[in-house]
């Protein structure tokens, strides 16, 4: 997140990436399985795997994005396919799509109906930050921050305290520019009967594209130095 360009890059890693894992003494194993150790293993072993500093985070599960999205009022996402989710069986169309907190986990959920499976659900978990972050952001409901952090300030968990929030807050309403977000996603190939540490059995894992990993640490780089990124730049 770069305040001063106004720019946000969202960088989705497969969770089935096979990297090494400081929480398992360094073994590689999926990056899902970090949560088993805890939010600390899972920062640190993106840390390692990104080669950047991850100063904040944001946990939620799957009954605080249905109770944020609905205190937002809803959100837009715009899906590049049309497809029916396997739980709930909610229709999504090719573009535009209006969704409450029910609809948004469902759609977020999604990877059977996707030609990309897991890393086509990785994109449209951004899709659906984006549109959180998009409608945070609108005047109707910046400007009425307070309850809406009151109603859903026990749904996620987070390292930021409340005044970097209210600082973040405020630096909008004095700038209500709207913010580009960019979206780029880690890619790899999928490897069956692979030892797994955490399952203490061979599993199907995803080993790194490191072209991927190569450029998304190019990326987040070029953010960190100040530097704007175009759609040009975050193209597969």
């Amino acid at each position: 997140v770069n305040p001063t360009t106004k720019q946000i890059l969202m960088t989705s890693i497969p969770r089935d990436y096979y990297v090494a894992q400081p929480c398992q003494d360094n073994q590689k194993d999926k990056l899902t399985h970090t949560g088993i150790f805890g939010v600390s293993c899972t920062i640190e072993t993106a840390e390692n795997f990104l080669n950047t500093d991850i100063n904040y985070y944001a946990r939620v599960n799957f009954s605080s994005l249905i109770d944020i999205v609905n205190a937002l009022g809803g959100i837009t996402v715009n899906s590049p396919v049309s497809f029916t989710t396997t739980v709930g069986g909610y229709s999504i169309v090719a573009g535009d799509n209006y969704l409450d907190g029910e609809k948004a986990l469902a759609f977020s959920r999604e990877r059977y109906s996707l030609a990309g499976g897991d890393r086509d659900r990785g994109k449209n978990q951004m899709r659906v930050v984006e549109g959180m972050i998009n409608k945070a952001i609108s005047p109707a409901i910046i400007t009425r921050y307070t309850s809406i952090l009151d109603a859903v300030g026990r749904s996620f968990q987070t390292n930021m305290n409340q005044s970097e929030i209210n600082s973040l807050i405020r630096m909008q309403l004095d700038d209500m520019s709207s913010w580009e977000i960019f979206q780029y996603s880690l890619n790899g190939y999928g490897s069956g009967n692979t030892w797994s540490p955490a399952n203490g059995f061979n599993s199907y894992v995803m080993q790194p594209d490191q072209n991927t990993v190569d450029k998304a640490n190019a990326l987040i780089n070029k953010m960190l130095n100040g530097q704007t990124l175009t759609q040009t730049d975050v193209a597969e």
